[in-house]
């Protein structure tokens, strides 16, 4: 290294231990410079990498990041860094999200129940909905649904659902991505010094941590339908006497299968769309 910089400095060869020792100060302080100048560079490419959001980069960009760290500090796990950074920036949009969403669609709904109609008002209205069933399917229309009691409600929930399974999709496509080349050992280098056991338990780690995020949502989905994991639970034995909260308390049967039909759909098409995260990714990164 040495004789790299007496070159690239282009300074002769020390005749005197004097002349030596002044070249070697001159060396530690272009050589201290230098790794300043790296260590500045690889902290902004990690701060990029931590600082990612869907939308704000190509997904190229963020493999070439990755490989530039890796080049100027092979012992770096940037790969690592940008998951573990990314799941947990993930998991508080989602949560901030679907929680202000929550809010307003249960405002509306308060504000929807506040509402009195008549016995005579329902009944015409449901019997609208009935007369315009379609045969083919057993289906209203779309026109239909929205001027019957309690659309409102209804619409914003589909809002929720929307908004929400959109941000996940769109953040779990890249990171995806990047968890599966960790995994496959795209982001590691040959000379790499990170230890087999400290890769092994990130890799674990990075799985475990994907699972959280889909979990996190069924989570914020089932506090929101007041739904329950256990098969077998008092609150899905027990028999229907009311409503549940995030329904309209006017809204009859016929609008309500048209739009929890409505919410299956969407969320079956985002189950679709999560299954098939290392086909989109593939895509995104063509």
């Amino acid at each position: 290294m040495t004789v790299v910089l007496r070159l690239v400095l282009n300074l002769p060869a020390p005749s005197n231990p004097e002349q030596s020792a002044q070249q070697k100060r001159i060396f530690d302080k272009v050589w201290s410079d230098v790794e300043k100048v790296v260590n500045d560079l690889k902290l902004k490419l990690l701060t990029k990498l931590a600082t990612w959001s869907a939308g704000s980069k190509p997904i190229e960009e963020i493999d070439k990041t990755i490989e530039i760290i890796l080049e100027l500090d092979p012992t770096s796990d940037p790969a690592w860094t940008f998951c573990e950074n990314q799941h947990k920036s993930i998991v508080e949009k989602l949560v901030l999200i679907f929680k202000d969403a929550s809010k307003k669609t249960r405002a509306l709904t308060d504000q929807a129940n506040s509402k009195q109609f008549p016995e005579e008002y329902l009944i015409e209205d449901m019997r609208g909905c009935l007369n315009t069933i379609e045969p083919t399917n057993m289906m209203i229309s779309d026109g239909v649904a929205k001027h019957a009691v309690g659309s409102e409600v209804w619409c914003a929930i589909l809002e929720l659902i929307r908004i929400s399974s959109t941000l996940l999709s769109k953040e779990l496509v890249v990171y995806w991505h990047v968890v599966n080349g960790y995994l496959n050992g795209k982001y590691q280098r040959a000379d790499s010094k990170l230890r087999k056991d400290t890769r092994s338990r990130r890799s674990i780690s990075c799985k475990q941590m994907a699972e959280e995020i889909i979990l996190r949502y069924c989570n914020l989905l089932s506090e929101f339908f007041i739904l329950s994991a256990v098969p077998n639970s008092a609150t899905i034995r027990s028999p229907i006497t009311q409503l549940p909260d995030f329904a309209p308390k006017s809204a009859n049967s016929v609008q309500a299968t048209f739009y929890l039909r409505k919410l299956l759909d969407h969320l079956t098409e985002w189950v679709h769309e999560f299954t098939n995260l290392g086909q989109l990714s593939q895509r995104i990164s063509r």
